[in-house]
């Protein structure tokens, strides 16, 4: 379902974002830029020609905090929905365009309920520079 996949992890947290921000920053991630006032940061790395994006958003009041989904981004969103809808994999979003990312995605849940998202960049997005 594509070539060269690139990960992605969105992790709802409690408390500071840049607190966590520090700690990812340790690790090798450089932020890409913010959105929602800076409660959400957007992140990547690029180790070993292996690419890690992390998006790091402070949890909404009664909102369960850890990871929210995992993204595998694909040369293209529609053939991969349309691969694995054949197999029969059911979606929860079929493929859509989101302006908050520049992402297309098309969300569905592994046989434990994980979140899983075929994603691709496709446009610039609408967070801010990083500041």
């Amino acid at each position: 379902m594509g070539t060269g996949c690139h990960h992605n992890l969105s992790r709802l947290i409690h408390g500071s974002v840049d607190t966590h921000l520090a700690a990812a920053q340790e690790l090798g991630f450089s932020p890409d830029g913010t959105n929602d006032k800076g409660e959400a940061v957007y992140m990547s790395t690029h180790h070993g020609g292996v690419s890690l994006g992390v998006e790091l958003h402070k949890a909404k009041p009664g909102q369960q905090t850890g990871i929210d989904h995992l993204s595998f981004e694909v040369e293209d969103v529609d053939l991969a929905f349309r691969e694995a809808k054949y197999l029969g994999i059911p979606f929860e979003i079929d493929p859509r365009t989101g302006t908050r990312s520049g992402r297309r995605i098309a969300n569905f849940r592994d046989p434990d309920g994980v979140l899983l998202q075929f994603s691709r960049k496709v446009s610039r997005a609408d967070y801010e520079d990083w500041k």
